[in-house]
């Protein structure tokens, strides 16, 4: 690139430089920034360097000056996002089971470019991605915008779903082929992205763990179907009640509980629930939730805090439970 050429980005490299160096504790000053720009082949006066950052001003850059020592230090203040939210988002990427390491590792790298990189190198010590449970399929992205884009055009989708093996590959499933799934929304639950979509062949909603989907299709010709059931549901209380998103029927659930276990029950079931005072020490709720291996698990995890009272099935279903439990460790 040519002097000339340099000298137009020069509105541009004062930007980046501002970006790139400078937070709520670092500056920059006027010397820096002829010497930087003199790096990138651009020379510049003072009184254009000012007229520079007085255009990033008017533009919308917060741009601060002050003086310290008889000399102005300048640095970029606020920004899209603070680095307290891009730790949220940092987070909540590297949790995600849904994407590789490589992509995780990818896409904190372009989060870390929202902030100074003095606040980048404090990020990147905190972000831990090895030996996190993660997905091998790097067709993730490629799923999840075609679903997407099934979702924006109305219209049905066909994919191949996948299952591990005992050699920890992903392998198709036994009928691996879904064909006329009318998708309806992405849900996010126990560190994964899970897909909300109508099964005519089933007749109801079902869910599919999007990392675990391959060669999705969108069927041009097709509208979606199932729009009242999806309509009637409650996202939040759906992925609440499914306990790690296993299938099944929803039903109502009395618990019997010890004070001391209302810290779990409203983890789990929130705070729209009603705990019925039984006596000084426990209390009764009603939940609705899919009695499933996983919610049976969660019931024995929390040993004589919690009770199945009702209905009886559900508490037969549960003593079965812990019978087959105690076989498996009862001393031969």
């Amino acid at each position: 690139m040519s002097k000339s050429e340099n000298q137009k980005l020069k509105l541009l490299y004062i930007l980046k430089l501002f970006r790139e160096k400078t937070d709520s504790a670092h500056y920059v000053t006027m010397s820096d920034i002829i010497e930087y720009l003199e790096g990138c082949g651009v020379s510049a006066e003072r009184k254009s360097v000012y007229t520079d950052i007085e255009a990033l001003r008017l533009f919308g850059y917060d741009i601060k000056g002050e003086k310290s020592g008889g000399i102005y230090k300048y640095k970029l203040v606020s920004r899209e996002f603070e680095p307290i939210e891009l730790k949220l988002l940092i987070d909540a990427v590297q949790s995600s089971r849904s994407v590789t390491e490589e992509i995780s590792r990818e896409l904190i790298n372009k989060l870390e470019r929202f902030t100074s990189t003095y606040n980048a190198k404090r990020l990147h010590k905190t972000v831990i991605v090895k030996n996190r449970v993660k997905s091998i399929n790097k067709d993730f992205y490629v799923t999840m915008d075609t679903v997407n884009e099934a979702l924006t055009l109305d219209k049905k989708i066909s994919f191949e779903y996948l299952q591990w093996n005992l050699h920890k590959e992903l392998v198709p499933k036994k009928n691996p082929f879904k064909t006329d799934i009318s998708p309806w929304a992405f849900i996010w639950d126990n560190e994964c992205y899970y897909l909300l979509a109508y099964d005519p062949a089933a007749d109801k909603l079902k869910h599919y763990r999007l990392d675990k989907m391959t060669n999705v299709k969108i069927i041009p010709e097709e509208g979606r179907d199932g729009r009242e059931r999806f309509e009637r549901i409650d996202l939040a209380a759906y992925s609440r009640e499914r306990f790690g998103m296993f299938s099944g029927e929803a039903c109502l659930v009395r618990l019997e509980c010890k004070n001391s276990a209302a810290n779990y029950i409203i983890d789990k079931f929130g705070t729209d629930i009603m705990l019925v005072p039984k006596d000084e020490q426990s209390f009764t709720v009603n939940v609705e939730v899919v009695p499933n291996k996983m919610f049976f698990g969660w019931i024995m995890g929390l040993g004589g805090d919690v009770k199945i009272v009702a209905p009886k099935s559900v508490r037969k279903e549960m003593k079965e439970r812990i019978k087959e439990a105690a076989r498996l460790y009862r001393k031969e």
